[in-house]
């Protein structure tokens, strides 16, 4: 019997250390004071609302932080006080930490265990001192009228969070919420492109595009996707959108409507529809793209962004094979397997990244008489090109020691393969060149569009394949890119590689 009453006392004690170390644990006591604060953080989704019945376009559903981002930390006890106020933690492209370099006199956040409340929001700024919930930040952060800056819109977008479950924390999950409503415009063209897909897309020409909510004019930002957004107030309102189009102002209206707070409500009235867009209706500036089947097709250029899933290979040069006039077009073109013959030359397209990676070479040091007879106007690239590898085939000449720029314009053939309806690639003619300098302005502006690097600009000088006519034992034409003009310089000289193609 005592032995039974020692083992249930044994059971007994063991069961209450077990119980207390368990609460221990709830508790979140097992860590110690001192510990830096940490956090992971994201930003959620906007809720789309379809009140506009219409197609989602906008990108502005989601959101990313940029490297020196900042966020704002408020700690409060169980009676509202604050024990952390309003701390800077700073985003480096990959991790949050304190802001050490604040210039406030603030220090980081460590573990508390009097801390029940955790409120955080973006952006930053000091003039949330003493703010301990919510609806204070708003009162502090309101939408601006003018976003059409990218730094005012993102000011505009107060993004909220808060855990109020009456703990202590090591660690903030945070997931933001977007404090107001957002607005988002896209007047779109309609068509359809590679014969069978349905596209819509913002025109470049919009312009001068407003909100009206209640008397006061609102000015959005233009997205990566050329949707027009706004943060605005959630408030029951009446939204009417404004904006310019082939030199007429266009506008609309959605009904009354309670606007929510973390929502967006889309809008996107189809222009025109213009049918499908097919290689037939190119136009200088239009997008040269691939498709899965390795056919070439195009997107209209006025479109104001491409898609990642788009493989634009180039910018149209020229629409339509001339048979007569400045810009006359004699080559018997054939598709790039050098069998089937291209009865129909629909354009020209210029290549969207330069052939020889931007390096400069030579130009070679053999002379061919290559242009010989032919204006200097004249679209002979493809000829030009074909004649150059003939000869260092029939005088066992290799191509990157005889003649590097076409050399080059062959091997863009591995890194960005030409469609199977097209040409293949070639060193442009002397004429092509020419075409491309009177309209350098344009067709960079599309490459910027299509590659998203806008602080792309011409090398100085490209090559053409055509030898100057006065002593093609010597000397070539090459694009000035700086001047905008042709020039003849020696062979010997340098400059970079444009590949072309014909459609």
């Amino acid at each position: 019997m005592k032995k039974n009453l020692k083992y249930l006392l044994l059971l007994s004690l063991l069961s209450f250390m077990a119980c207390n170390d368990d609460e221990k644990l709830d508790s979140g006591m097992v860590q110690q004071d001192g510990e830096a604060l940490q956090l992971n953080v994201r930003i959620g989704d906007f809720v789309i609302n379809d009140v506009s019945n219409t197609r989602v376009t906008d990108s502005g559903s989601t959101g990313t932080f940029e490297n020196d981002d900042r966020i704002g930390i408020i700690v409060l006890d169980a009676d509202n006080n604050v024990l952390s106020d309003n701390i800077p933690y700073k985003y480096d492209g990959s991790i949050w930490s304190f802001d050490s370099n604040n210039d406030e006199g603030k220090t980081a956040i460590y573990y508390d265990n009097k801390a029940t409340v955790y409120l955080a929001y973006f952006p930053y700024s000091k003039e949330a001192d003493n703010v301990i919930n919510i609806d204070g930040l708003k009162g502090k952060f309101l939408p601006q009228g003018d976003q059409r800056s990218k730094d005012a819109y993102r000011a505009s977008d107060l993004l909220v969070w808060s855990d109020t479950s009456s703990r202590p924390l090591k660690k903030l999950d945070i997931v933001f919420e977007h404090a107001y409503s957002l607005l988002s415009l896209s007047p779109s063209i309609k068509c359809k492109i590679n014969g069978r897909r349905d596209f819509t897309y913002v025109p470049s020409s919009i312009s001068d595009v407003s909100f009206n909510v209640g008397t006061e004019p609102l000015f959005p930002y233009q997205m990566n996707d050329g949707s027009y957004q706004i943060i605005i107030s959630p408030k029951k309102t009446k939204v009417r959108w404004f904006y310019e189009y082939n030199k007429e102002m266009c506008n609309g209206a959605m009904h009354d409507t309670d606007l929510s707070a973390n929502t967006c409500y889309t809008f996107t009235p189809i222009l025109k529809d213009i049918g499908d867009y097919t290689l037939d209706k190119a136009q200088i500036g239009d997008f040269y793209c691939k498709d899965e089947s390795n056919n070439g097709y195009l997107i209209p250029g006025d479109v104001t962004a491409l898609s990642a899933d788009m493989d634009c290979l180039g910018i149209v040069l020229k629409s339509g094979k001339d048979s007569e006039g400045e810009w006359v077009d004699y080559c018997k073109y054939k598709q790039k397997d050098g069998i089937t013959e291209m009865y129909t030359v629909h354009g020209y397209v210029l290549a969207l990244y330069d052939a020889d990676g931007g390096n400069t070479c030579t130009w070679g040091l053999w002379s061919l008489a290559a242009i010989s007879g032919e204006p200097n106007t004249g679209f002979y690239g493809y000829k030009n090109t074909q004649g150059i590898i003939s000869f260092a085939e029939n005088e066992n000449r290799n191509l990157k020691n005889g003649f590097p720029p076409v050399y080059w314009v062959t091997d863009y053939e591995y890194s960005h393969p030409a469609p199977a309806n097209s040409s293949g690639w070639f060193l442009p003619s002397l004429g092509q060149c020419w075409y491309w300098m009177y309209n350098k302005a344009n067709l960079l502006s599309a490459v910027n569009k299509a590659t998203g690097d806008n602080d792309y600009e011409w090398k100085l000088g490209y090559w053409s394949s055509s030898e100057d006519d006065y002593d093609p034992s010597l000397n070539a034409y090459y694009a000035d890119t700086y001047v905008g003009a042709m020039d003849w310089d020696y062979k010997n000289s340098k400059h970079c590689v444009r590949a072309c193609l014909a459609f």
